[in-house]
């Protein structure tokens, strides 16, 4: 039948009190009958599974997987990527999904509930995903910045300075480190504020307010997207880039170890796993939920939207 997890004996999901120390930092795991009457769902819910498909497509998806294409002998790169996806990101995909929503917790909760030290990989996890939100943060800082000067009657980089519109006035970089990182722009301060502000507004109520988000966070980049693929079309020169891009075969490439080595890095940009992320996701999921649907609807959904960005 479907893989679900509802039959699973909660022996295997709650362990003794000596060997996990979630006895002590939360109640015990609801029973499958509770979990399974949960009405917010993330994957059952409203929102299907668009919580984790937001939480997997990224700039991974928009700009890393189109370099990695250019650099690794164009099409050919699609080979060990491919094999990543099947063999890598989707039972790793897979077996998060299956935690948080066995365990109904977290990254952390639910690997202290299976070995008292094993709650330090889910600490680990949980950092590496806050770190990586410090880093999108920044980034989306600038984006800010841009999107302000586009309302301007003359955008700044119509004279063909867009390179130095970034470097000098939004970065305002110095001239050498060696005078050190120089004072705070507040410009920068206000684009960063106003995205932490947006990611509280965001998670402040757990699944329920993250749930809601999705509605605009999930399509909007995806419309964007689209309108670029037709902007870009209508450009000179399209009929050519879409050669460079997946109309060019280098199988030498594929001789070549770190090809393979960023294909199974880029499943791992792509597909946020190892960031503690699914299992959250997965947890506000009730057990009777087909596991094996959303995996490879989140897997799928990730790498079309790679191949995709590629076109823009």
């Amino acid at each position: 039948g479907a893989p679900t997890v509802a039959n699973i004996p909660s022996a295997m999901v709650v362990t003794d009190a000596p060997r996990s120390v979630s006895t002590f930092v939360a109640p015990p795991s609801p029973p499958a009958s509770a979990a399974e009457t949960t009405p917010a769902s993330v994957f059952g819910g409203p929102s299907s599974a668009g919580s984790a498909v937001g939480s997997a497509v990224g700039l991974g998806n928009l700009l890393r997987f189109p370099y990695m294409v250019f650099v690794h002998g164009g099409a050919a790169f699609l080979v060990p990527y491919a094999l990543a996806v099947v063999f890598l990101g989707i039972p790793v995909l897979g077996m998060e999904l299956m935690l948080g929503q066995v365990a109904q917790k977290g990254a952390v909760d639910a690997l202290a509930m299976l070995n008292a030290r094993a709650w330090g990989i889910g600490v680990a996890a949980t950092l590496a995903s806050f770190l990586l939100a410090a880093y999108y943060s920044a980034i989306m800082s600038w984006v800010w910045c841009f999107l302000a000067a586009s309302f301007s009657s003359e955008p700044p980089w119509n004279d063909g300075r867009a390179k130095h519109f970034f470097y000098d006035e939004v970065l305002a970089r110095d001239e050498s480190i060696d005078d050190g990182i120089g004072p705070a722009r507040w410009w920068l301060v206000i684009g960063l504020t106003l995205n932490w502000l947006l990611c509280y507004a965001c998670v402040f109520a757990g699944a329920e307010s993250a749930g809601k988000a999705i509605w605009i966070t999930l399509p909007l980049p995806y419309v964007l997207l689209f309108v670029l693929l037709v902007k870009g079309a209508s450009l000179p020169g399209a009929g050519e880039g879409l050669r460079f891009y997946l109309g060019s075969w280098d199988w030498s490439k594929l001789g070549d170890g770190e090809a393979w080595v960023d294909g199974v890095a880029q499943i791992f940009f792509g597909l946020s796993i190892a960031c503690g992320s699914m299992p959250a996701y997965a947890s506000n999921c009730a057990r009777s939920e087909n596991v094996g649907r959303n995996t490879w609807t989140v897997g799928v959904a990730n790498s079309a939207t790679s191949v995709f960005a590629g076109f823009v």
